[in-house]
């Protein structure tokens, strides 16, 4: 098998997403070459899937896991050796939080930010999810005895770290919603779905605070469908579940679903 053309790295015009991606191909190469095992740091959803067409062609076996059925972060398992690696492979600590005060809810950006107050980085975390009793987060093995030894607070709340075990997650929290746009473009969905006008849309498509399925989203005229997610910095997130039949004025009609932290 050889090494992968760095050509795939053109997909890429953001500096540190392209070093990002540089890396990932430099572990494939030391599998290959080496007939080894590697296993990659957490990746975001537009690197996950750039980084799985890339695997096709490479003839390596992979495998990628969050730790979590539904994962948007993962890790791949890499093997050189032909072997199929399991979920166990991924190396991944789930680590439950919770609170000392009853009724207490933790935010997503509050845990993350008391996360990474610890020294982490990005990378060594993956998703986190609200359990029966506080938040289930997931990270990698070799940081989870840390996180568990240090990680006492979250905001103004002092928390309790142990290792998750069989806890359960509950479902993304969010609520699904119909609108209605004059068209499939990226600023009329994006406007309807976070209910804000059209031109304040395109304002923030110009200043690169939107997202398309997690990759930065210039165009304002940028086509959208099903299954595709739509992130706006300080606004939130939604994902398109389906386009419904068009109104009888000839206007496009959507379900979407509409995140919320919990």
């Amino acid at each position: 098998m050889k090494e992968i053309s760095r050509n795939v790295l053109s997909f890429w015009s953001e500096k540190e997403k392209k070093l990002e991606a540089a890396h990932l191909l430099d572990l494939c190469d030391m599998v290959l070459r080496h007939k080894e095992r590697l296993v990659t740091p957490f990746l975001g959803p537009a690197m996950a899937n750039w980084f799985s067409l890339v695997l096709r062609g490479t003839g390596l076996c992979y495998l990628s896991w969050g730790g979590f059925e539904d994962a948007e972060r993962v890790r791949f398992v890499l093997d050189g050796c032909g072997n199929q690696p399991g979920t166990g492979d991924a190396e991944i600590a789930l680590i439950k939080a919770v609170p000392n005060k009853k009724d207490v809810i933790l935010g997503h950006r509050d845990i993350l930010g008391s996360l990474l107050g610890l020294g982490l980085e990005r990378e060594v975390l993956g998703d986190i999810r609200q359990g029966e009793q506080g938040v289930v987060i997931a990270s990698t093995l070799q940081m989870g005895s840390y996180i568990i030894q240090n990680w006492t607070g979250v905001g103004r709340e002092n928390i309790q770290a142990s290792h998750a075990g069989s806890s359960k997650v509950l479902p993304v929290a969010g609520l699904e919603k119909r609108i209605v746009t004059s068209s499939s473009r990226l600023d009329a969905l994006t406007a309807a779905g976070f209910g804000v006008s059209r031109s304040e849309v395109q304002e923030f498509i110009r200043q690169g605070k939107v997202k398309k399925n997690d990759l930065e989203c210039l165009k304002q005229e940028t086509e959208l469908k099903t299954g595709d997610t739509i992130s706006c910095r300080g606004k939130g997130k939604i994902k398109i579940i389906e386009e419904d039949s068009k109104t009888k004025k000839g206007k496009y009609a959507w379900r979407i679903f509409i995140y919320k932290d919990r």
